[in-house]
């Protein structure tokens, strides 16, 4: 739960598990989502005639919504300049 350029300080562990556990509750409510969705598939004989297409981001963007305005007024979003997009 290390980045060479994040230190491994108490307060930084405590934000960045706080952060983890939902991004993992949305990985786990994902999961079991798409479970039903093959269940019932499953169930009405249509899976062997269905082909799911999943698309996700990397979602690396732990904390970033709350950093936003603090970035905006850096000109950067991530590592992104927003430079010619405002």
């Amino acid at each position: 739960m290390s980045r060479p350029n994040v230190p491994l300080v108490d307060r930084v562990r405590q934000e960045a598990q706080q952060s983890l556990a939902g991004y993992y509750a949305m990985i786990e409510n994902l999961d079991w989502n798409v479970g039903r969705v093959l269940q019932t598939l499953e169930e009405t004989g249509l899976a062997d005639q269905t082909i799911l297409i999943f698309f996700s981001d990397h979602g690396d963007m732990h904390g970033l919504p709350r950093a936003y305005p603090q970035m905006r007024s850096l000109g950067r979003i991530d590592s992104h300049s927003l430079s010619g997009l405002w």
